[in-house]
């Protein structure tokens, strides 16, 4: 959300209702001196840090000078604070901004749950299926990297970039299961590879949550994590496709031949 929707302004003189631009401006407008909201956030409001708000009207006894209240102080989730008449026009906009953020998020899932099959029929038809998921791999580092140094790049490209490289890469790892392993092992190997991938969900969240806690901040600390993952598994992708080549290519054919089928 901080990257595209509610993005703190980079001139200070615009980050604080009384104070910059805001001096001579109430802030119940944006100064014309100031980039526009959406994507950048509401001025934060002119009370102290120490205030203690636990209904609407005890904005109207809060301090109006140093320290300021930081964004982290407002709890727009608090009916006191939402509605409150220095707060309710900053928590209105980061809530709207939150509402776009998520909508937003359901780029990648929508790509999958449409294009998945289209990759599946183009894997069928042309084979190479450890060179793609390579290429999936690859396709993820330069999404997160753009999320993380590419501020200029509306998410949504990036986004989409990751749901066509998952569509490719479940497309082609999934495949190849029945393919390396006995018949009589196929159900275990698939569960083997959901509970890997479910250990991943499990963890992944918890090291995310570490490193903002850390931090304090999504962009780009946390884009750390998924670009470190993400090269991780380019270095696998590269293993297995020089592991394919040393063994005549059988991943990358058009048409496998089951391991069964080889034995014989």
């Amino acid at each position: 959300m901080e990257r595209d929707y509610f993005k703190t302004p980079t001139d200070v003189a615009c980050q604080r209702c009384g104070s910059g631009a805001y001096t001579l401006y109430y802030c119940d407008t944006i100064a014309p001196q100031c980039p526009p909201v959406p994507p950048y956030s509401w001025p934060l409001p002119e009370l102290a840090k120490n205030c203690t708000i636990t209904t609407a009207l005890d904005q109207y006894q809060c301090a109006k000078g140093p320290p300021y209240i930081d964004e982290e102080g407002i709890n727009c989730d608090d009916i006191a604070w939402r509605t409150g008449i220095f707060t309710h026009k900053y928590c209105q906009h980061k809530s709207e901004a939150a509402e776009t953020a998520t909508s937003t998020m359901s780029v990648a899932p929508l790509i999958i749950a449409f294009l998945a099959p289209l990759c599946g029929s183009f894997v069928d038809t042309i084979g190479l299926r450890p060179f793609l998921a390579l290429l999936a791999e690859i396709a993820l580092v330069i999404a997160h990297n753009i999320i993380a140094y590419a501020p200029q790049i509306s998410v949504v490209a990036p986004l989409i970039i990751i749901g066509v490289g998952a569509c490719f890469f479940s497309s082609t790892m999934w495949t190849c299961v029945p393919y390396v392993v006995e018949p009589r092992f196929v159900g275990t190997a698939f569960g083997a590879m959901t509970s890997f991938s479910n250990m991943g969900l499990a963890v992944v969240p918890l090291l995310v949550a570490s490193v903002f806690n850390a931090s304090g901040r999504y962009i780009p600390d946390v884009e750390f994590v998924f670009i470190g993952f993400a090269s991780l598994t380019v270095g696998f992708g590269l293993l297995l496709n020089i592991m394919d080549i040393a063994n005549g290519h059988l991943l990358n054919r058009r048409v496998l031949a089951p391991l069964l089928e080889k034995e014989h």
